[in-house]
């Protein structure tokens, strides 16, 4: 029997259950957005590592570096993606991904285009937006 959704990618049907992977991010004004990817197996092998193929310091100096890139940023110029994977028979898989300006843009976009936007949840959950704790500080 083949899945009731097509995968994301390859818009076909296939005789296994699909991945589902949940990306979201705050856009500017601190509102959520947020798509649901499903996925075979080897789309979603496909775009786990396109999207969380980390490119650390290798003395990991550096958490805030762009997982696609590399670059390292000020904290204020990283974007954050958040992540939630649920792979058929396996627990759930949750990670942030902080990405510098380029690759987000590159990122989301690919995400839109794939993904099923969905509604607004109507509460405040996620992370917040990142601010500076200093700021307020004469």
């Amino acid at each position: 029997m083949a899945s009731f959704f097509p995968c994301a990618v390859g818009k076909h049907k296939t005789d296994t259950k699909l991945a589902t992977m949940y990306v979201a991010w705050r856009v500017p004004g601190g509102e959520r957005a947020a798509f649901k990817l499903r996925l075979c197996p080897p789309h979603y092998l496909q775009e786990q590592i396109t999207m969380l193929q980390q490119h650390l310091p290798e003395d990991g100096s550096e958490p805030l570096a762009c997982y696609q890139c590399g670059q390292t940023a000020d904290p204020r110029d990283t974007d954050l993606m958040f992540v939630t994977t649920y792979v058929p028979g396996r627990e759930a898989y949750q990670t942030t991904i902080p990405l510098c300006v380029v690759c987000a843009v590159n990122q989301r976009g690919r995400i839109r285009a794939l993904g099923e936007l969905l509604p607004d949840r109507g509460v405040g959950g996620g992370a917040p937006p990142l601010s500076d704790p200093w700021s307020e500080v004469p």
